[in-house]
């Protein structure tokens, strides 16, 4: 079947799909769980926006030969949107994960990543997951903490502004004609269901799952709900 490309979001890299990995080979997907520059095991420079993220994962998918799905979780929403808008003969679907039309970035968190003071994301890893969650989660708050700690500084800072200075994913959404589906975490305080309303108003085809008892990081909270509504979608 066809190939699923996951972009990861801010700070974060590829191990943050494990489980969708994991539930769209069992669909018979092939899916790819990449590591944008600076980020895992990837090397080159970050990108201070979407579209330069873009850019490069539109590199990487010329050198797959076909045409493929996008998902993208956070800023790497964003990524995928760009992307898709650059290039709509490339992608078959977006979906986007815990996304919002505007991004705006804590300033204290902002701030802090520009001196290279990543004390706060102790903090944001809190925020990405739900206040009250529906049955226990495999992935912690410990497992996102030390996910956001292993990333260097400037990276940190360049993802944060990426989300920061986006203009808005609505616009975007509106361009493009493959379908769109929004996936979002009831809880989700970093990007506020309400605040993807935008999105699902200005897309040609869209659909929206929200996601009873999980947060930002809806994707590792319940990510049974989140195979079984991509695998739908993906099957269409």
């Amino acid at each position: 079947m066809s190939t699923v490309v996951l972009v990861h979001g801010a700070a974060m890299n590829g191990t943050v799909w494990r489980y969708q990995a994991d539930g769209l080979t069992q669909a018979g997907f092939t899916p790819i769980a990449v590591d944008l520059p600076g980020h895992g095991g990837s090397e080159g420079e970050p990108s201070s926006s979407a579209k330069g993220y873009a850019g490069w994962l539109l590199a990487y998918l010329s050198l797959l030969g076909e045409p493929v799905h996008l998902v993208g979780h956070s800023m790497g929403a964003l990524v995928v949107l760009e992307a898709a808008a650059a290039h709509p003969e490339a992608i078959k679907s977006v979906t986007l994960i815990g996304v919002s039309d505007l991004m705006p970035v804590n300033p204290d968190l902002l701030a802090g990543a520009a001196v290279g003071d990543l004390s706060m994301f102790e903090t944001m890893g809190r925020w990405m997951h739900a206040r009250d969650p529906i049955g226990g989660s495999a992935w912690t708050v410990d497992h996102t903490v030390a996910i956001l700690q292993q990333v260097q500084p400037d990276v940190a800072y360049a993802d944060l502004t990426a989300c920061s200075s986006h203009p808005g994913a609505a616009a975007v959404a509106a361009s493009l004609t493959v379908p769109i589906l929004l996936i979002l975490g009831e809880q989700d305080v970093m990007t506020k269901p309400s605040a993807a309303k935008p999105i699902a108003a200005a897309a040609e085809d869209v659909a929206t799952v929200v996601v009873k008892g999980a947060g930002h990081l809806v994707l590792v909270e319940r990510p049974d709900v989140v195979n079984d509504a991509l695998v739908e979608f993906l099957s269409r």
